[in-house]
């Protein structure tokens, strides 16, 4: 602990000059074994290998409640579940920045049912039947603050 705030005081990145510099790498030399003896002890180990298998099992038991709220294998049948290439959308909703949420779901769903991995361009106006694009989606009504949404049914 006594290393951890020694070496926070004394930057390598935030140095202004060479001497600086110098007696901050000679700090972070001589906290060097005192840190890793610390992080890498057989605890810390220990620690974060079982971290690593419980956040394995929760993500299993998170894909196992998803699944079964969306009918898996309802009927005997096996539903398809269609997931974008982006991920499940999980991250940044920041504007202009990427939301990607990683694999680890669709891998797991990959081994109990058929998972696809979908397009998501213009997945908002395209038919869920024909799979043609909508014309107009939405439709004003009278006011301009009634919108309501058009259903694009079979032709």
């Amino acid at each position: 602990m006594e290393a951890e705030k020694l070496l926070s005081g004394c930057s390598i990145h935030q140095s202004t000059t060479t001497e600086e510099l110098d007696r901050n790498y000679q700090e972070h030399e001589q906290c060097r074994e005192s840190v890793r003896s610390f992080y890498y002890s057989n605890n810390q180990c220990k620690r974060r290998r079982h971290l690593e298998l419980s956040k394995k099992r929760a993500h299993d038991r998170i894909a196992a409640a998803e699944r079964k709220a969306s009918g898996f294998k309802e009927g005997g049948k096996a539903l398809v579940m269609f997931v974008g290439d982006s991920g499940h959308g999980l991250g940044s909703h920041i504007k202009g920045h990427q939301r990607v949420g990683g694999t680890w779901k669709q891998e797991i769903h990959g081994r109990y049912t058929p998972t696809v991995i979908t397009n998501e361009y213009n997945s908002s106006q395209t038919c869920l039947f024909c799979f043609r694009k909508l014309c107009h989606p939405w439709k004003t009504i009278g006011d301009k603050f009634k919108t309501t949404w058009v259903v694009h049914l079979y032709q």
